[in-house]
């Protein structure tokens, strides 16, 4: 059904068939188009062109790919995955003014255009200072404001001065989840159903702690009898490396009883490779061509993943000189010869190198001769 009919198209096919069955005997007969049979027959195609824009509606529900945003978050809720909802910002300022004023709660402070709410009542000390802990009014990151940032009182206090300053960011505030990323996360779910522990649980279990993008399984032995699980922090958080608490936090969800893991769970972060690489020849030889050269292998060593199953191909966990020409290459650079290309923290290894579970490659730094 992804063409409709139209109206015209659905209300032609009516009259043609009452003219087939009323006007058979009489070829000479012409319809009048403000006859009865007009007016019906476009009625009628009114109402049948409502019941093809129905039947589209509800075939696009079906998928998970195509449904629209109310129904996606039932299909995630059916399977335990809701929407992140979005926090608001909440902020320490420091306000100043005659000693013991008092601001009000719920006052108004603006900044740009975005509101914030004094949380409880404030009274400033002898000196005529204090500290006034305020909550953004929406949701989202765009309320997060750094430290020595001013903000303005929208009503004049009395003796309070009119702009109060950020001393500490208590609480950053975040955006709802995109429907497209519930989109992406209920569709792995689909993807890899839970197994009773197979590689894809692990991945799957992994990937539902806030903040972790990705995960590499490590499969247990018979001498090693632990699946070690590690996590790959999404790139928002500025690095793809948990630190120690989020490490634990996986820990925890991933061995919880609600899941109950067929064996013992090792959580380790991933070592990060760092690929140095010394390029001469560069054409155009330019300060925008080598800012290009080092976004593009920046972004195309960031997807090199080892691999996690037998059919995973084998092109995505190899790091050579080919494949960084061929990329640049892509990327509007002319030509160019790759001296070397090494791995900082084990000059021993030589390249090309294949990605082992557990690590992850990322660009150092590129040399020109």
């Amino acid at each position: 059904m992804n063409q409709i009919p139209t109206i015209k198209e659905i209300r032609d096919n009516i009259l043609s068939d009452i003219k087939t069955k009323i006007y058979s005997d009489k070829a000479e007969s012409i319809m009048l188009e403000r006859s009865v049979w007009y007016v019906l027959a476009t009625a009628f195609a009114a109402v049948l062109r409502s019941c093809y824009e129905f039947a589209r509606y509800i075939k696009r529900q079906i998928f998970t790919s195509t449904a629209d945003e109310e129904s996606l978050e039932l299909r995630g809720q059916q399977y335990g995955i809701y929407r992140k909802k979005g926090e608001n910002t909440v902020l320490s300022v420091k306000v100043t003014g005659d000693a013991f004023a008092e601001i009000p709660e719920n006052s108004q402070l603006m900044h740009d255009d975005y509101i914030y709410l004094t949380k409880s009542k404030t009274k400033l000390d002898i000196a005529g200072e204090g500290k006034a802990e305020i909550v953004s009014t929406i949701i989202g990151n765009d309320t997060i404001l750094p430290v020595g940032e001013s903000l303005t009182f929208i009503s004049p206090i009395s003796n309070i001065d009119s702009n109060a300053v950020v001393s500490e960011i208590i609480k950053e505030g975040e955006d709802e989840e995109a429907i497209e990323t519930l989109r992406n996360r209920i569709q792995v779910f689909e993807r890899t159903r839970p197994q009773g522990g197979a590689v894809p649980d692990f991945i799957l279990w992994t990937t539902e702690v806030a903040e972790i993008s990705g995960a590499m399984i490590l499969r247990a032995t018979q001498d090693d009898r632990v699946v070690t699980v590690y996590p790959i922090a999404d790139e928002s958080t500025g690095s793809r490396i948990p630190d120690e608490k989020k490490l634990k936090e996986v820990l925890d969800y991933v061995s919880d009883d609600v899941r109950c893991p067929p064996c013992l769970v090792r959580v380790e972060a991933p070592r990060e490779l760092i690929i140095d690489v010394t390029v001469r020849n560069l054409s155009p030889l330019n300060e925008a061509s080598k800012t290009r050269l080092e976004s593009a292998w920046d972004n195309f060593l960031k997807t090199k993943k080892p691999k996690q199953y037998t059919n995973d191909n084998d092109v995505d966990n190899l790091i050579d000189k080919a494949t960084l020409i061929s990329t640049a290459l892509l990327n509007d650079i002319k030509t160019l010869d790759i001296d070397s290309v090494s791995i900082v923290d084990e000059p021993s290894i030589s390249v090309p190198y294949i990605l082992k579970i557990g690590e992850l490659a990322k660009l150092g730094t590129v040399t020109y001769v």
